[in-house]
């Protein structure tokens, strides 16, 4: 989902008051592990620890859940969507609830996990990311998606509208195009499994900070039946919503069987005619936000939902191109000031006109075709829609070809003046018409020679899969060079990816005929053939077409295309994962370690494999590829065009060259620890990396970076990196490593980042201000040179290390209840009145100056306290606390009295100046471990501890395992005893 950024005030709706309403009742149920049948990791965690299974159950309390939940961003319908903390992998999520499950329909709650398990199945980059479903202990549905900051083109419209200048500049037609192709590159995809959405509307796409595109709210999304099934969705029905002027609005969704927005709702859909609703419904839909784009308004308006349906039904839409003759009431003075000349293209209004066709037949038949012609309008050429007469092409062939048109004209004129010359001078006139026709035939052959740079482009976006692009190039390029063999078979390969074989064919064999010799137009004809003749649905074809498609690919080395065709067939085809074992195993690599899932994707695991060269793995479509410890590999070039999402390079040195994966746009996790000579991350800049981990490497240039937007874990341990500027602006960075690297004094570059980790341990780092405001959890910074952490006052820390640091005042961490782990060993602190009253699990004050611990009176320190090396002397404040582990080496302790009954399995006492009575201690029967001082005579009466593994005078090197039995010990005491 989208976060949407702040407005102005708005009156409280019932929906919004409910979901308030639901949010704080489900604190009391999402927020809680009982009744989910498992745990939090974070519970797990400490809970391993403690020898009781009991620690393992789920607990019911608020804040030991899988979420968290905020704050409400959106209500609509019948459910909400929440803010919410994934506590599991710490990350903010948008959850959606129904505001009353438990008194809703049963179709409601069938709609809602419809709804999510549709939208889960769409897995596109133009279509929001779903992660989970669930149910809550008091029965609440939920479900939870990606959060992400943007806008919704709605608002951006109604800026445009209401004459913002700064949205006008930063949202002209063109980017707004461009938006729209990706909008309906999602609706193909959906269309592609047989869903419409039935709800497109501007409302519902939302545009990110940073490009992204997304389709949302596919709550009123249908499965369309198999072709000869029949539709189990009923007619009739009436809209359940409230009606205009009776406090409804009708720009809202409409429930009931009759469903979508009346203003963007295709006639067959308002008619209620189900069984007619089908991909040409949200092509009409897809029409209304074009024509919204264009003129800032709804394609249909009214005062009535009667009124608007009446229009909707037939057909009654005003072209667009129609505003740009009315009264301009824009501020910006202009009719469509984000347009041209600030006025809508006919090219376009004819697009949205077609779309919005009253009968499907005169629609776009499919959104391919709708995006053709968007993307003829911006490469500059008329659209099919249009039907353009002979001027308009002239007017847009000039408009393409300003230049050269000039340089034509300029040479008809020169043509021209020989000619009024030639009747005062003949031979004069040859020569001078000669030198114009020559440089006409120049000026036509430079034209035709830019044809080559619109064929490397069609194919450099071919690469991309950006098909649109790719065919609008190659037909620009054939357009000035129609008998360029190698053209047409750019065209072939193209139409191929895009499943329209017959038009490919037909391409293939037109490179033949102007190059009968062009090998790949041969091969790729023969193979369409066969696909022709054995095939009568194009969209799903035998498996055995589908391979040889993807062998003709890969074999013409398009590997990205061969990508795309191999996952059109291989979660079925088990013979080519036979064939990829077979491949393997002949080069010595054990096939086994070739893993496929269901869905098609390959995994390969080498790490620790003595292999030489990555050749085995040309033409495999790995996802995800383990090369850890494969040391004598060097060269990464079979990588190239593989659809991997993760990639581990650790220790592999002889490796100096990441250019091969430049363009492998899939991949989010890439591990280059200890890869000692890679010295340029440049071929990384433009991957949609969220995971890199760098420790042990040579980098010291981080500049590359500065473009990684998607960047969440970064991992700089044991680096040299120094210079940590680039990482200024990353908005979705949450976990960063810098121990032992060279950064050093401050941490500016880090200002506003969402860490959740940062470790900053072993470097020369000196000021932590710029981490104010930061939601770190996890925050380590043992042996700096920080001595101020005003910083940290606050924040919701759960673990803070400051071991050998000279930090002396900790008075930022009073009332963090939240902080369960502090470290402040060998630290400048004296005093630890801040910490009173705070629910710390492990404290470690060794080899401080503090010498009063009252103010962990009552603190529920469950697990450890290590006040070894302080001045320590009266334990009275630890009376009944639940410690496990205390450690009270060289300290001033007297009396150990206070200890008695304590569930203690860890107690240390040696050094000791003092020989404290150890009787008290007999009520300590989980002791397994404890040191006392030389020669505590009182220790007989410890002498049948039932549990103690451990027991003895000292603990060399901290090493539990090196201290005495009982046995041993009790057989010393008795020789010395005598």
């Amino acid at each position: 989902m989208i976060n949407f950024k702040g407005k102005e005030p708005a009156k409280v709706s019932p929906q919004r008051q409910a979901a308030e309403k639901l949010l704080q009742q489900l604190k009391q149920t999402l927020e809680m592990e009982a009744g989910r049948g498992n745990i939090t990791i974070g519970h797990f965690l400490t809970a391993r620890t403690s020898g009781d299974q009991n620690a393992f159950a789920p607990q019911t309390q608020a804040g030991t859940g899988f979420y968290t939940l905020e704050s409400v961003v959106a209500t609509g319908g019948m459910g909400a969507v929440l803010k919410a903390q994934d506590n599991n992998l710490a990350r903010t999520v948008a959850l959606k609830v129904m505001l009353n499950s438990a008194a809703a329909s049963e179709q409601a709650v069938f709609s809602f996990v419809a709804e999510a398990q549709i939208t889960g199945q769409l897995e596109h980059p133009n279509i929001v990311p779903l992660h989970d479903i669930g149910v809550a202990a008091d029965g609440t549905i939920y479900y939870t998606m990606k959060l992400i900051e943007g806008r919704t083109l709605r608002d951006i419209l109604k800026d445009i509208r209401d004459g913002n200048a700064e949205t006008i500049q930063r949202f002209p037609i063109s980017r707004l195009l461009t938006a729209y192709q990706k909008v309906c590159d999602g609706i193909a995809y959906a269309h592609s499994r047989r869903v419409v959405h039935r709800d497109l509307k501007p409302d519902n796409v939302m545009i990110g900070e940073f490009g992204e595109v997304l389709v949302l709210d596919w709550g009123l999304a249908k499965v369309l039946p198999e072709p000869g099934q029949a539709d189990t969705e009923e007619h009739g029905g009436e809209f359940s919503g409230p009606l205009p002027g009776a406090g409804g609005d009708t720009m809202g969704t409409m429930m009931g069987q009759v469903k979508g927005t009346p203003n963007y709702m295709a006639p067959e859909q308002a008619e209620g005619r189900v069984t007619d609703i089908d991909t040409r419904s949200d092509i009409y839909a897809l029409g209304g936000i074009l024509y919204c784009i264009l003129t800032l308004q709804p394609p249909v308006t009214g005062g009535t939902l009667e009124e608007i349906l009446t229009r909707v039904t037939s057909g009654d839409i005003t072209p667009p191109t129609h505003f740009n003759d009315k009264p301009v009431e824009n501020p910006a003075g202009k009719v469509a000031p984000h347009c041209p000349d600030g006025t809508i293209p006919d090219a376009l209004s004819a697009v949205a006109m077609k779309c919005m066709a009253r009968e499907r037949e005169h629609r776009y038949q499919s959104i391919e075709e709708l995006q053709a012609d968007i993307a003829a309008y911006q490469g500059g050429y008329a659209t099919r829609a249009q039907d353009a007469n002979i001027f308009t092409l002239m007017k847009l062939m000039l408009q393409r070809n300003k230049r050269e048109v000039f340089m034509a004209g300029a040479a008809v004129v020169a043509i021209f003046c020989v000619i009024l010359a030639f009747l005062g001078k003949v031979k004069l006139s040859e020569i001078k018409a000669q030198k114009a026709l020559a440089e006409a035939k120049e000026n036509v052959a430079k034209l035709q020679a830019t044809a080559p740079s619109f064929a490397a482009v069609a194919e450099g976006e071919l690469r991309k899969l950006q098909f649109t692009n790719a065919m609008a190039n190659i037909e620009q390029a054939l357009s000035l060079n129609p008998t360029n063999a190698s053209f047409y078979n750019i065209k072939g390969n193209i139409l191929t990816s895009l499943q329209e074989y017959e038009k490919a064919r037909k391409a293939y064999e037109q490179a033949k005929e102007y190059n009968p010799a062009l090998t790949e137009a041969n091969r790729s004809s023969v193979v369409l053939a066969g696909v022709l003749r054995d095939n009568t649905d194009f969209k799903k074809l035998k498996t055995d077409n589908y391979r040889q498609l993807y062998e003709l690919m890969r074999d013409q080395g398009r590997i990205e295309e061969a990508s795309l065709m191999f996952a059109r067939f291989a979660a079925g085809d088990t013979k080519i994962f036979d064939r990829f074992r077979d491949s393997l195993a002949a080069e010595g690599i054990k096939p086994e370690l070739l893993e496929r899932e269901a869905s098609g994707e390959y995994h390969l695991n080498l790490s620790g494999q003595k292999i030489r060269s990555l050749k085995p793995l040309t033409g495999i479509p790995l996802t995800t590829l383990n090369l850890a410890g494969c040391t004598d590999i060097t060269d990464l070039s079979v990588l190239k065009g593989m659809p991997l999402t993760r990639l581990d390079l650790t220790g592999l040195s002889g490796v100096t060259d990441l250019g091969p994966l430049k363009d492998t746009k899939t991949l989010t996790e890439l591990n280059l620890r200890n890869c000692i000579n890679l010295l340029n991350l440049g071929p990384l800049a433009e991957l949609p990396l969220k995971r890199l981990e760098l420790p042990g490497t040579r980098m010291t240039d981080l500049r590359p970076l500065a473009a990684m937007k998607t960047l969440e874990w970064l991992d700089l341990g044991a680096s040299q990196a120094r210079d940590i500027g680039s990482l200024t602006g990353k908005p979705r960075l949450k976990w960063l490593n810098l121990e032992g690297s060279k950064v050093y004094n401050t941490l500016d570059a880090l200002k506003g980042a969402p860490l959740q980790f940062l470790s900053i341990s072993d470097t020369k780092v000196s000021d932590i201000s710029a981490l104010a405001g930061m939601p770190l959890v996890t925050n380590l910074m043992d042996k700096t040179l920080v001595r101020n952490i005003a910083a940290l006052k606050g924040m919701r820390l759960q673990h803070l290390s400051c071991y050998k640091t000279p930090v002396e005042d900790i008075a930022p961490l009073e009332k963090m209840t939240s902080l369960r782990y502090l470290d402040l060993r060998e630290s400048a602190i004296s005093s630890i009145a801040p910490l009173a009253g705070m629910p710390l699990d492990i404290l470690k004050l060794a080899d401080t100056a503090v010498a009063d611990i009252s103010p962990l009176q009552g603190a529920p320190l469950n697990v450890e306290l290590d006040l070894s090396g302080t001045k320590v002397a009266n334990l009275e404040a630890l009376r009944g606390a639940p410690l496990q582990f205390l450690n009270l080496a060289k300290t001033q302790v007297a009396s150990v009295a206070p200890l008695a009954k304590m569930p203690l399995k860890i107690l240390r006492l040696d050094g000791l100046p003092t020989q404290p009575d150890l009787n008290p201690l007999w009520e300590c029967q989980d002791l397994e471990h404890l040191a006392i001082p030389f020669p505590s005579p009182s220790v007989v009466a410890l002498r049948q501890l039932p549990k103690i593994k451990r027991l003895g005078y000292n603990v060399p090197l901290d090493l539990w395992e090196r201290v005495t039995t009982p046995k041993d010990f009790w057989k010393d005491w008795d020789a010395r005893n005598r």
